[in-house]
């Protein structure tokens, strides 16, 4: 980000709006670049704008002291860098570069700002329960994802962009933690959280956080594969203290609207296969008569 509230003088303010930020090196859709009151009306992206007199001094964390509050036309979240916002302001909508593909596939999420997904392109779900290694997941209400909340995230579509919102939103100030927690569901010997900023393969490692693979698992981060980490805007598991069990979890997703299974992921990475009744619970092997669920299927045995 780009602070220039203190800047007092109206004609470099002005020659800034004039000719733009991209000549002194500022891309400001990467950027965001504060600007005091005599810029005028916010126009552009990632330009947050004082909309009264008097925002020369600032309080990190929080808002402009005094009188001062902060707007922007439009805010623009980079996905993969971490969040760098000094102070809270309100954006007329959001632009979020995170692009999700793959229909039916799962993907953690957790955002700074609440946004309700069309059920049409994807759809929220928390945890609720867990039954050994596998984790129910249950569909939020409405689509709603709150802010600073975490969230898997399922796509309906083949491919979309659905984490912008065209509705104005109060957009938070960094918390300045690595690890944002205090707003984490809870299932059973786990705690979901999320993260504003990457944290590295090391920290990851020490602390035993699961990551959400393509693969529809949730694995633990070794140090041994250096490359894994938790992504800025990524939701995460972490096992509960006295907890058994480092094996990697599956998950269970029922809908919003029915209290059936929708899907399951049934095969464990070490290659079991496993089978459940239409409750979700798991069977002891395959039935020899009834009706089971099977590979994300409901068969017949007879």
């Amino acid at each position: 980000y780009v602070d220039m509230l203190m800047c007092d003088s109206t004609n470099v303010i002005a020659d800034m709006k004039a000719r733009g930020f991209s000549r002194i090196g500022i891309d400001s859709l990467q950027t965001l670049v504060y600007l005091p009151h005599t810029y005028g009306t916010p126009d552009g992206t990632n330009l947050v704008v004082a909309t009264t007199p008097g925002s020369s001094a600032t309080t990190p964390g929080g808002s402009p002291s005094g009188t001062a509050t902060l707007a922007a036309k439009t805010f623009r979240l980079v996905d993969g860098k971490d969040y760098c916002v000094p102070y809270a302001f309100t954006a007329d909508k959001v632009e979020n570069t995170r692009t999700l593909a793959g229909k039916g596939k799962a993907f953690a999420a957790f955002l700074p700002y609440n946004v309700t997904l069309d059920a049409a392109i994807a759809k929220a779900y928390k945890p609720t329960g867990r039954d050994g290694s596998v984790v129910t997941f249950t569909e939020v209400s409405g689509g709603e994802m709150e802010a600073l909340k975490p969230y898997v995230v399922r796509l309906v579509a083949k491919k979309a962009t659905p984490f912008g919102t065209g509705e104005a939103r109060t957009i938070p100030a960094s918390t300045g933690s690595l690890v944002t927690s205090g707003n984490e569901w809870q299932a059973i010997g786990y705690t979901m959280r999320g993260t504003l900023n990457r944290i590295d393969n090391a920290t990851a490692a020490e602390m035993g956080l699961k990551t959400l693979t393509a693969a529809g698992e949730w694995v633990t981060i070794t140090s041994d594969n250096e490359s894994a980490y938790i992504a800025p805007f990524r939701a995460y598991m972490l096992e509960s203290v006295g907890a058994a069990g480092a094996r990697a979890l599956t998950m269970r997703f029922v809908d919003d609207e029915t209290t059936g299974v929708d899907t399951l992921r049934l095969i464990d990475s070490d290659g079991t296969e496993r089978y459940y009744d239409l409750s979700g619970r798991e069977l002891p092997g395959k039935p020899e008569r009834g009706i089971y669920i099977h590979n994300g299927k409901k068969l017949i045995a007879k």
